[in-house]
C-alpha cells in the first residue's frame, strides 16, 4: 500500500504542434508522497537536461533522485526528444575524411554507453570465492546458479527492493 509505479515521462510536441508524452522507461514500485515526487522530479530532470538547480534539495531527495538516475543510466534507453533526430552531416568540399583501419574517424559516434566495472569487479570475486562450486554443491543447476549469480551481483552493485533486480 501506498507505492506506486513510476515512471519517466518525456513531454513533446508531435508534428502537429499538439502536446503528448512517452513513456521513456519504468522505474518499478516506489513510495512517493506528492510534494516530495515533485521535488525528487525536479533533482531528475536537472540532471537529465544538464539545467542547474536553482535551489538546494534536501539530501534525502538528492539521493532518492540519484536511484533513480542510477537506474535511468544502467537502462541506457534515455535521450531526450530533440536528439532523437539525426542531423544530417554537413555538406563540405573539403579533403577525404580521415580514416583509421578502414573506418571514418569523423562519422564515429556514441548512442549509448553503459558501465561494466562495478559488475566485473563482483563476478571476479564470485569467481575467486568459488561460489558457483559451492552451488553446485548444494544441487543447483545451471540455471539456479546463473540466477543466482546474477541476482547477488545485481544487489552489491545497486542495493535496493528485495524485488529490485535492476
Amino acid at each position: 500500500r501506498g507505492k506506486q509505479i513510476l515512471q519517466l515521462l518525456e513531454s513533446y510536441r508531435n508534428a502537429d504542434g499538439q502536446p503528448r508524452n512517452r513513456v521513456v522507461m519504468s522505474l518499478g514500485m516506489r513510495k512517493l508522497d506528492k510534494a516530495r515526487g515533485k521535488l525528487v522530479a525536479q533533482v531528475v530532470e536537472s540532471e537529465l537536461y544538464d539545467h542547474p538547480l536553482l535551489r538546494s534539495m534536501p539530501t534525502d531527495v538528492v539521493e532518492e533522485a540519484n536511484e533513480i538516475l542510477s537506474a535511468i543510466r544502467r537502462k541506457g534507453t534515455w535521450l531526450p526528444i530533440g536528439e532523437h533526430a539525426q542531423k544530417p552531416p554537413p555538406e563540405t568540399s573539403e579533403a577525404p575524411a580521415r580514416t583509421v583501419d578502414g573506418v571514418f574517424v569523423d562519422q564515429v559516434s556514441v548512442g549509448q554507453t553503459t558501465s561494466l566495472g562495478p559488475e566485473l569487479l563482483a563476478l571476479h570475486a564470485w569467481r575467486k570465492l568459488n561460489m558457483d562450486s559451492l552451488l553446485e554443491g548444494l544441487n543447483f543447476n545451471p540455471a539456479q546458479r546463473q540466477a543466482a549469480t546474477v541476482q547477488v551481483i545485481g544487489r552489491m552493485v545497486a542495493p535496493g527492493s528485495e524485488l529490485a533486480l535492476t
